[in-house]
């Protein structure tokens, strides 16, 4: 319940895979809600609305050609956006994919690389059509800002 965050009904599995599913996101789309998470071992982003009852339908999958370490949902109108941190070994990359409902199943690509592994890089956020997230390099970290064109 919004008002003090008691449990409305009983604990649900939403999904099961042999990988290791973390970093769930959640968004509003519409009157519904939609879940975004991570799968370990190369596994990529899986994205999915859920019912009114809170049961998970069918979920894309996204695969993000590595290893992702962190991942930010926004939905609007009638798509969603992910954004996630992957690792490539010594360096990292933001990658991002656009997914509706009704579509087909998206495509990540490529937005940037970071200097440092993605593993020490903070989670990324979405705010309209810019993404704000920190990189490190040896000692020196910074909090960077960039503007996405979707199409």
């Amino acid at each position: 319940k919004a008002q003090d965050g008691s449990p409305i009904g009983n604990e649900q599995r939403l999904a099961s895979s042999r990988a290791h599913s973390f970093s769930p996101a959640l968004a509003r789309l519409g009157a519904s809600t939609v879940m975004a998470w991570l799968e370990g071992d190369g596994g990529g982003i899986r994205i999915g609305r859920l019912d009114e009852t809170g049961k998970l339908g069918a979920p894309a999958s996204i695969s993000t050609g590595g290893a992702p370490t962190a991942l930010t949902l926004a939905c609007a109108a009638d798509r969603c956006r992910v954004v996630a941190a992957i690792d490539r070994g010594e360096h990292g990359e933001l990658v991002t994919a656009e997914w509706a409902p009704s579509g087909s199943a998206p495509t990540a690509a490529r937005i940037a690389g970071l200097p440092g592994p993605a593993g020490q890089a903070a989670s990324p956020a979405l705010i309209g059509d810019d993404v704000f997230f920190a990189d490190q390099v040896r000692d020196r970290g910074r909090v960077r800002r960039m503007t996405v064109e979707w199409r």
